[in-house]
């Protein structure tokens, strides 16, 4: 997995291991995670904090929750107790989510909010970071500075409807058409259904009418694809 993270990733799991070393702890905790996240000045959570006063104030109040023994060697290894490997699992798994190639600190913390139970999940959502937030600011935020990759845009039924919904006029006449001519669209199933498919596939042009017909025929379709499919929505 690690091979996959990018570099400001491994240098959080470094920076954990080293917490969890400095406060004489066996294993690395979530709250040795999270002071490392926090070490990263323009990630994703010091973005959510908003301020390095509450930044601070976080910090400050995962380390005071921690215990002081004697400090851990350098040199020794320190075993990722299981709530951090969930959270690198739920990590990888939020980064698959949303199509990136490498794992981030964006994701890290994704993974951190969903390890609800956890001590530096309760502390984040505290401090007003939820999950919500957090993917919310992946998806607005454009180019993920850690990938170079655009965040990916979670498709919907209702996203299709709006984006048929704006839809220039003429646009959805010119795509029914171009794949009637393909023969993509109507699918197999559906070519003898409606008294228009017929006519569409024979004469693109024919099948015009008014938008919202055109808008009602798309979303009938689809909501046939959906019941045929098993799709999202589809009540099955």
């Amino acid at each position: 997995m690690f091979e996959r993270f990018t570099e400001p990733a491994q240098q959080t799991v470094f920076f954990a291991r080293a917490e969890a070393g400095s406060y004489g702890s066996r294993q690395i905790e979530t709250e040795h995670f999270l002071l490392a996240l926090l070490q990263e000045s323009d990630g994703l959570l010091r973005q959510l904090l908003g301020n390095v006063a509450t930044a601070s104030a976080l910090e400050h109040e995962v380390r005071n929750s921690l215990g002081v023994t004697e400090p851990a060697g350098t040199a020794e290894d320190l075993a990722l107790s299981h709530e951090l490997k969930r959270v690198l699992a739920f990590s990888a798994e939020a980064a698959e989510r949303l199509n990136d190639r490498s794992i981030g600190t964006g994701h890290l913390l994704l993974g951190l909010l969903r390890e609800s139970e956890c001590a530096a999940a309760r502390a984040l959502t505290k401090y007003g970071v939820t999950r919500e937030r957090a993917l919310d600011a992946l998806h607005a935020g454009g180019v993920l500075p850690e990938t170079g990759q655009p965040p990916a845009v979670m498709v919907t039924r209702e996203r299709l409807h709006e984006l048929v919904d704006s839809l220039p006029e003429g646009a959805w006449q010119h795509a029914f058409g171009s794949l009637n001519y393909l023969q993509v669209w109507p699918p197999r199933a559906f070519a003898g259904a409606g008294s228009n498919r017929g006519t569409a596939r024979a004469d693109p042009a024919a099948y015009a009418g008014s938008r919202s017909t055109r808008i009602c025929e798309g979303r009938r379709g689809w909501s046939q694809l959906e019941g045929r499919t098993g799709m999202p929505g589809s009540g099955r």
